[in-house]
């Protein structure tokens, strides 16, 4: 699942190296700026047909990579009950 989040934020075009990135560790202490964090929101909205609240947001549930595919998996498992 992870290469398929990093499959949807490919379009995004940040300016960091998206096989670099740490899966546990935040992102911004790996580089990703404010911009490049609402790049990868829109792009996770987007490919995986998902909405992100601003609570979702505040509450750490996009801080990671890892963290972004457990919100995914969620919302997708929701979905299909």
């Amino acid at each position: 699942m992870l290469e398929e989040l990093k499959k949807a934020l490919q379009s995004t075009n940040l300016k960091i190296d998206l096989d670099k990135l740490d899966a546990d560790k935040n992102l911004f202490d790996q580089g990703v700026d404010s911009f490049d964090h609402i790049m990868i929101i829109f792009a996770i909205e987007e490919y995986f047909n998902v909405k992100i609240s601003d609570e979702d947001l505040n509450s750490g549930k996009m801080s990671t990579l890892n963290n972004i595919l457990r919100f995914i998996e969620s919302a997708e498992a929701n979905f299909h009950e």
